[in-house]
């Protein structure tokens, strides 16, 4: 397949049925991803929730039963 990892990316969600506007946000999701931005740390969810985040480690361990 020919154009780069996100035009990629891109036609395999519209493939899955993704609207357009999901797709745009997946795509730059990805590219900030990609681009290291994933790497910045903040205190925002404590500061939304109010304890500390957790790890996604735990969510899934947690929430485990709903994908069974």
């Amino acid at each position: 397949m020919n154009g780069s990892p996100a035009e990629a990316y891109a036609a395999q969600l519209r493939a899955a049925g993704l609207d357009e506007a999901m797709v745009s946000v997946a795509v730059r999701g990805a590219e900030l991803i990609r681009s290291g931005g994933e790497q910045t740390i903040t205190d925002d969810i404590e500061r939304v929730l109010g304890r500390p985040a957790g790890t996604f480690r735990g969510w899934a361990e947690t929430n485990r039963a709903a994908f069974g």
